[in-house]
């Protein structure tokens, strides 16, 4: 890809961010998207052939440059169930404020808005799918409380960890990441894990 084509790209995916960002997703257009990055529509559809298309590359642009892959890289490597369970919190804790506008523009439109939507639940198929890890691991380990199966403990996990629950948390009630991390790990250790740390 030439550099004139990656400057382009690049120009479109930030302006699709912001104004995604400015109006919390709803109403954008790929005029509207073409318009702020100062490219025709027909440079536009070049590089992205539908909303969709746009929406979820902006995503995966924001997670790019949070370096999201490395991350969960790092965390499925590490050797207990426990110590990725606290990685993985850690990590949420960290990643959603960094973009809480994307992600907040995503959750309030994907309901009316298609590609929204379908980029909103791209992002929650992989947080279940590291829930489920984490409560796989924990089950292999003997970790999961009485009366919990790996499902079900992924399930209450993705849902505790959701991002409505995040933003009432640390945006609404004022907690700091520090107090999200640890009372998050000991409502999940003393519910579904097995015990306190």
């Amino acid at each position: 890809m030439s550099s004139v084509t990656q400057n382009t790209r690049a120009k479109i995916l930030n302006a699709a961010r912001n104004l995604l960002e400015e109006k919390q997703g709803i109403g954008v257009r790929m005029g509207d998207i073409a318009k702020a990055a100062k490219v025709s529509r027909q440079a536009l559809y070049l590089h992205f052939d539908s909303k969709t298309a746009l929406v979820s590359a902006t995503r995966d642009y924001v997670d790019q440059i949070h370096k999201v892959d490395a991350q969960i890289a790092r965390i499925t490597a590490l050797e207990t169930a426990d110590l990725r369970l606290s990685a993985y919190v850690t990590f949420w804790a960290e990643y959603l404020p960094k973009i809480y506008g994307l992600a907040r523009a995503l959750y309030a439109s994907r309901e009316l808005d298609e590609a929204s939507g379908a980029a909103w639940d791209e992002c929650m198929v992989a947080h279940f799918a590291m829930c489920q890890k984490i409560a796989n691991d924990m089950g292999q380990e003997n970790r999961l409380a009485q009366g919990w199966g790996t499902l079900e403990a992924a399930q209450m996990m993705f849902n505790l960890l959701s991002f409505p629950m995040w933003e009432a948390l640390a945006i609404h009630s004022g907690w700091s990441a520090d107090a999200y991390v640890k009372r998050m790990l000991t409502m999940l250790d003393r519910g579904i894990f097995n015990g306190p740390r």
